[in-house]
């Protein structure tokens, strides 16, 4: 059975797997996560690759394994993935047990599937395949990045990164009285971004964290981080090389969404080389992250900078959508904005975007609000092919009705996440009025008139 009304939603059920004698209706919807009273607790960094899923009638238990396939809109790379939470209904959100790998899948439904599409093919059309027997109240699928998970018990244990093999955590006999899932994250920095933000200040080793986190353990376990890229390739792989050790340890025991807090703590984690990997212990699991300093910097506020250009702290407001349209990847999309709304282009310029797909795209433009007596509103058109000459001869993509909201209208809330140090202290004055403005944000301070010219994206 395929969804009628999303696309990329099917059914496989085998014959004779459902344990009813009368015919049984089974029914999955897309719902939001405002709509649910105890939605999945997601970590900072994680987030939704699709709606949650409504599977009805909850607790239906089937003879056998049915699958379900679901198509996502979730970046794919190699340092992410995408597993798949099962719930309830109550606070209790658990990772669903089953790994729909290609064998499982044969084994339960090879009979039953006129052609069968193997796992390389699933990641290129984005479609995710849960396997299950029995239906929860929810499912909800999560990209988060690659995480290596294995269970630890009394006797201990070890976890490495498979995407950053250096990376080892190592539980020693008596760290944990009873098994748990432990989990062990690494995300490796992109030197060229570091020596961009960082200004050749300091130089990062790959972000690894311990799952669950802020978890205690009743005896130190050891970290071990692979020195920084940038370090390694200047010949500083071993203890002797370091010599008088510029090498700080940071660490966030923050949890959820919240803000990922750093604290140095160097000076109470002693470092030692375990090979050439830098090595320490903690009691604490959180998210942990070496940094190379050799001029003596502190590394917290450096830390800080890289922090702010993780975290996207542009304020948007939705003021158009359009109806599902269909474009090409990393093709041109051309715009032509009319109405109140005048472009500040050249002369023969034409506003344009190359589309790539499950990125972010922007295009920024100033536009002047011809008739200030009037509405700020204009029409924003998408053409496949550039515009000559200002004539319309082609059919748009789409046009989207745009109004330039009242900028003063962002909450409060939202105004007070912009810290002072994002403020580039430019100031625009616009119809004897003036506007803060920064490479993210614009904030109209007065809130009766409008800007006689404003940025879209």
């Amino acid at each position: 059975m395929a969804g009628c009304c999303q696309t990329g939603v099917r059914f496989l059920i085998a014959q004779h797997k459902d344990p009813s004698t009368q015919t049984t209706t089974a029914t999955c919807r897309f719902v939001k996560t405002e709509k649910l009273l105890h939605p999945p607790y997601l970590n900072e960094g994680e987030a939704l690759a699709t709606h949650i899923l409504e599977m009805e009638p909850a607790q239906t238990k089937f003879m056998g394994r049915i699958l379900i396939e679901v198509s996502h809109i979730a970046p794919i790379s190699q340092e992410r993935e995408i597993v798949i939470l099962r719930g309830d209904g109550s606070e209790t959100w658990c990772e669903h047990p089953i790994t729909a790998t290609e064998k499982a899948v044969n084994d339960a439904l090879g009979g039953y599937i006129q052609e069968f599409t193997h796992d390389v093919e699933l990641e290129a059309k984005h479609i995710v395949r849960i396997l299950t027997s029995d239906f929860p109240k929810y499912f909800a699928l999560v990209t988060r990045i690659c995480q290596n998970s294995q269970e630890i018990g009394v006797e201990g244990g070890f976890i490495n990164s498979s995407r950053v093999p250096q990376a080892q955590a190592v539980f020693p006999k008596g760290c944990l009285i009873k098994p748990i899932k432990v989990g062990l994250q690494a995300h490796r920095m992109n030197t060229e971004i570091v020596a961009k933000v960082l200004g050749g200040q300091a130089t990062m080793s790959p972000v690894v964290t311990v799952e669950p986190r802020r978890r205690k353990f009743h005896k130190a376990m050891t970290l071990m981080i692979p020195i920084p890229k940038a370090a390694a390739e200047k010949g500083k792989k071993t203890q002797h090389d370091w010599g008088a050790s510029t090498l700080r340890i940071l660490s966030s025991i923050s949890g959820g969404k919240s803000k990922a807090v750093w604290d140095d703590l160097t000076d109470c984690k002693p470092l030692t080389f375990v090979g050439e990997c830098p090595a320490f212990t903690t009691t604490v699991s959180a998210r942990f992250c070496v940094m190379d300093c050799p001029n003596g910097k502190n590394p917290v506020p450096l830390m800080t900078q890289m922090k702010n250009l993780w975290r996207n702290r542009s304020i948007f407001v939705e003021v158009a959508k359009s109806r599902n349209v269909e474009v090409c990847e990393d093709s041109s999309q051309y715009v032509e904005i009319s109405g109140n709304l005048i472009p500040a282009t050249g002369s023969g310029d034409q506003l344009s975007v190359n589309f790539q797909a499950f990125r972010e795209n922007q295009l920024v433009c100033t536009v002047h609000i011809q008739d200030l007596t009037l509405e700020p509103a204009g029409q924003v058109a998408f053409m496949q092919k550039p515009i000559t000459q200002g004539v319309i001869s082609q059919i748009p993509i789409c046009k989207l009705d745009v109004t330039i909201p009242d900028i003063s209208k962002i909450s409060s809330a939202e105004i007070e996440n912009i810290e002072a140090s994002d403020v580039q202290n430019s100031l625009l004055t616009c119809q004897g009025q003036v506007v803060i403005a920064t490479s993210e944000h614009q904030i109209q301070m007065n809130i009766y008139l409008m800007p006689d010219s404003v940025q879209l994206r």
